[in-house]
């Protein structure tokens, strides 16, 4: 099923306002929750790319890379407002198309804030944040798919701070770090039942036997044989 994710992460610096407004079409049934994570590490990572010459994009890259203790090194004081409907002003724009198992589009604008300033740069850096407090607010019921969200911050900083993000491969990594990450949103993985079980009633079973059915249900089947062959 194709996707498409407009997300918009507005600023007002007047009154220290962050907000999102996150818009996700269809919105029924709702998307796979690898294809989230897929957005927010693309977002991540092309955020990431763009700063790389600033502190501000090293800093971002750290606290990524430490994201099990981001939540708390930015709240309470890093809030996020609800969305006041108002789409002027600085923003950061990220639009993504995904189908099943293809991306088709994916793009980020910064928009109101003067043309490479460091306004522009603080303003990229702090869409992640949001983006990630956002995602963690939405998803703070459970503990897996907050799992796979914090690992796949740690890799996306993690990729910046060791030079290995370019230009040219900012969707691979993405891809291969949703990929890595997303399987742990799904909770552990089914445990083998290691007791041997009676295939009839399920009653547990002595390994040493060799039928697989327990002692009552072997002579309730050979009553029954014998029944038959009375008839």
């Amino acid at each position: 099923m194709r996707y498409e994710y407009r997300l918009g992460i507005y600023f007002r610096d007047e009154d220290d306002y962050r907000a999102i407004d996150y818009q996700v079409s269809p919105a029924t049934p709702p998307p796979p929750f690898h294809h989230t994570l897929l957005v927010y590490c693309l977002h991540a990572l092309r955020a990431l790319r763009n700063t790389a010459h600033s502190e501000l994009g090293r800093d971002l890259a750290a606290l990524l890379a430490n994201a099990e203790t981001l939540q708390s090194v930015l709240s309470p004081e890093y809030r996020i407002a609800p969305f006041d409907q108002r789409t002027s002003g600085r923003r950061v724009l990220v639009k993504a198309t995904l189908g099943d198992t293809t991306l088709a589009d994916f793009s980020l604008h910064i928009r109101g804030f003067p043309f490479f300033g460091p306004a522009a740069t603080a303003g990229c850096v702090r869409s992640v944040l949001v983006h990630f407090l956002y995602l963690s607010a939405q998803h703070r019921e459970d503990k897996y798919r907050l799992k796979a969200l914090y690992a796949g911050s740690k890799h996306c900083g993690e990729v910046a701070r060791t030079g290995k993000l370019g230009i040219l491969n900012q969707q691979e990594l993405a891809l291969k770090i949703a990929a890595t990450t997303a399987p742990l949103a799904e909770g552990p993985p089914f445990k083998i039942d290691k007791v041997n079980r009676c295939r009839k009633c399920g009653k547990e079973i002595d390994r040493s036997r060799k039928s697989v059915y327990c002692l009552d249900c072997v002579e309730a089947l050979k009553a029954l044989e014998q029944r038959k062959e009375s008839l």
